[in-house]
């Protein structure tokens, strides 16, 4: 996850009363996790998420064919 993000994303859920971000476009799950899902872009149909909570906690959930070990 891009690390610098975190404390913006923290400060807009505070400000909106959210509780967590969840990306799941390709665009957005990219801009957020740091990285693109190499199989998301020709198959969007393939889902991936970043999910980051207002305390700060970070997850991405990806299929594990796109799984980095």
């Amino acid at each position: 996850m891009r690390s610098e993000l975190t404390p913006r994303l923290q400060a807009m859920m505070r400000e909106r009363g959210y509780d967590a971000v969840v990306a799941v476009s390709p665009e957005n799950f990219a801009y957020i996790a740091g990285f693109g899902v190499p199989s998301q872009s020709l198959m969007r149909w393939r889902h991936a998420a970043c999910v980051v909570t207002a305390d700060g906690r970070c997850a991405a959930m990806v299929v594990d064919m796109d799984a980095r070990s």
